[in-house]
């Protein structure tokens, strides 16, 4: 006598031809089955740029890494979020103020935090940090205050945004090769807002010279 399992016969999807057992009542396979009659089950879905799974539930074919990159170059996003900026934080400097405030109620940017940090191992010891990224490290802090204090005499500093970048006339890099000191190259005399295509071609130049800055600030 033929047992359950030898009887069985195997057969077709009536839909996409895959092979299934023949005791279906159906004659579909499982996947076939949940979308006619568990239109509520939805086919694996994948991203178009990297091939990951995503989530049955997603409306757009794309993950979430490469939905954010596309929406930060949509030129309309960029639009939006410079405007949002200019208006709740460029021209509002009593936010800035009150912003800086809470860093420091905080304990951010101070010694104690740094020390904090580099005791759970998040940030490397400054012993450890070559001189160049630890020279540049201390020019842009100085810059980011400089910046904040002295926000109304930096040429264009209201175009500031993805499209026009924060740049030193003098280069980091030339005042890290000639030990010119940070507070110098941080200086306000010696930050501009410029496009970012003249500010990637200028790389590691100076587009004035170190006499010129030294003019600047004396004035």
């Amino acid at each position: 006598m033929k047992t359950k399992s030898e009887e069985r016969v195997m057969k077709k999807c009536s839909k996409c031809d895959v092979e299934i057992s023949g005791t279906g009542k159906t004659g579909l396979c499982l996947p076939c089955v949940n979308k006619i009659y568990n239109p509520r089950v939805l086919p694996e879905r994948y991203c178009e740029e990297c091939g990951k799974k995503l989530d049955r539930k997603r409306k757009n074919l794309l993950c979430r890494q490469h939905q954010l990159t596309k929406k930060n170059k949509d030129p309309a996003f960029i639009k939006k979020v410079s405007a949002g900026v200019k208006k709740s934080y460029i021209d509002n400097p009593e936010l800035r103020k009150v912003r800086a405030e809470t860093a420091k109620a905080f304990g951010w940017g101070t010694d104690t935090f740094r020390a904090g940090m580099e005791r759970e191992g998040n940030w490397r010891k400054q012993k450890d940090i070559p001189d160049f990224e630890r020279y540049r490290e201390i020019v842009r802090d100085i810059t980011d205050k400089n910046y904040q204090e002295n926000f109304y005499e930096i040429p264009n500093a209201k175009k500031r945004s993805r499209e026009f970048h924060l740049d030193h006339k003098v280069s980091i890099a030339y005042g890290f090769e000639n030990n010119i000191p940070a507070y110098i190259i941080g200086h306000h005399k010696n930050l501009e807002v410029i496009h970012h295509a003249k500010n990637e071609s200028k790389f590691i130049n100076n587009s004035i010279t170190l006499e010129k800055l030294f003019a600047e600030i004396d004035k």
